[in-house]
């Protein structure tokens, strides 16, 4: 399976990424790792992948990384890429551009080169956000984008950079997450090891009700560092208490609670939960269908397109039918099962 170059667009140049006319609607579209990390001339080189046969299972199908993220990052994320000073425009046929950053772009790079893959899908880059033929086909496959990755890299403060993972982020309120979080059996979250510093003077210990309260970080450089997302999971529940010692006479000086909350609380976080530690499809798809219910979109009908992957479910992408119908014609194609019956209790009352 061949790929053609469409578009390269280098750091120095400074200018939007903006699509020009010589790409296929809804085709794939993958950058380069090596091209980001190219010392001193970082640039996103783009190719496309025409005609693909999602069902295709040839060793020629492309291997690649997908990132999952939030659109709007949260606070730590935006003090960080406003301190790196590499701003990336998008352009998404509006007013103003979406501003992200090279600083997270490289630091996904890092991650995907770390997991020896040389290809990325990143949303921004990889949808023409000014067209709207290409976006609802992108849509319609976006299931498959996430299924068929080699691997998927979960930023939960957003693209524009890696924050402590234990600082809250806005990646589990959003519709679209989900598929990122559970589709690819190597899903994996970047992040920086917040946790204190060993030092000459200093040494620290932990203790937690749960076993393995801390999820083994895989380190990509520096604090930098890759965490298999189900470990993570299981750490967000851990009660931690960090006691820093002096390292000569090991007398205690600071005790301090220490979580894990990047991948937020609250029902969005158990009905993952309930996904990804399910022991049957029962469990699976109350857990899809709760979703529905804790999540957001800037387009409500995206509650339903975004799941129905999940549910191994087609719906044509239409954003001129309103939710409700979407929600009962996904129940009816689903009613051998009907998990929408078990939503949970915890959940805001919706009617």
């Amino acid at each position: 399976m061949s790929s053609i170059a469409i578009h390269t667009l280098r750091e120095s140049d400074q200018r939007r990424w903006t699509y020009g006319s010589n790409y296929v609607d809804g085709a794939l579209r993958l950058f380069s790792v090596s091209s980001l990390l190219s010392c001193g001339d970082a640039r996103i080189s783009l190719s496309e992948w025409r005609e693909v046969d999602w069902n295709e299972k040839s060793e020629a199908f492309p291997s690649y990384v997908a990132i999952s993220h939030s659109w709007t990052p949260s606070a730590e994320v935006t003090r960080i890429s406003q301190n790196a000073n590499r701003q990336l425009d998008i352009e998404i046929g509006q007013d103003s551009p979406h501003t992200i950053s090279w600083h997270g772009l490289q630091q996904a790079a890092l991650a995907a080169q770390h997991l020896k893959y040389e290809l990325l899908w990143l949303d921004f880059i990889c949808l023409n956000q000014t067209s709207a033929s290409d976006k609802k086909l992108q849509v319609q496959q976006m299931g498959y984008l996430y299924e068929k990755a080699a691997a998927v890299i979960i930023m939960p403060g957003g693209v524009s950079a890696a924050q402590a993972i234990e600082l809250e982020a806005p990646w589990i309120t959003r519709a679209w997450t989900l598929q990122g979080a559970t589709l690819c059996p190597k899903t994996y979250v970047l992040g920086l090891d917040g946790r204190p510093k060993i030092t000459d003077e200093m040494h620290w210990s932990a203790s937690s009700m749960s076993p393995g309260w801390f999820p083994p970080i895989d380190q990509v450089d520096g604090e930098l560092g890759i965490m298999e997302i189900r470990d993570l999971f299981h750490s967000t529940y851990a009660n931690i208490r960090i006691t820093k010692f002096k390292k000569d006479t090991n007398e205690p000086i600071d005790t301090i609670q220490w979580t894990v909350n990047c991948l937020g609380r609250g029902p969005a976080l158990s009905a993952l939960g309930a996904i990804l530690l399910a022991e049957s499809p029962a469990m699976r798809q109350a857990g899809i269908w709760r979703s529905i219910w804790s999540r957001t979109s800037k387009y409500p009908q995206d509650m339903v397109f975004s799941i129905m992957h999940l549910l191994d479910v087609h719906l044509e992408v239409d954003y001129n039918r309103n939710m409700g119908d979407l929600i009962v014609e996904l129940a009816r194609k689903t009613s051998a099962l009907p998990s929408w019956l078990d939503i949970g209790h915890d959940l805001p009352f919706s009617p």
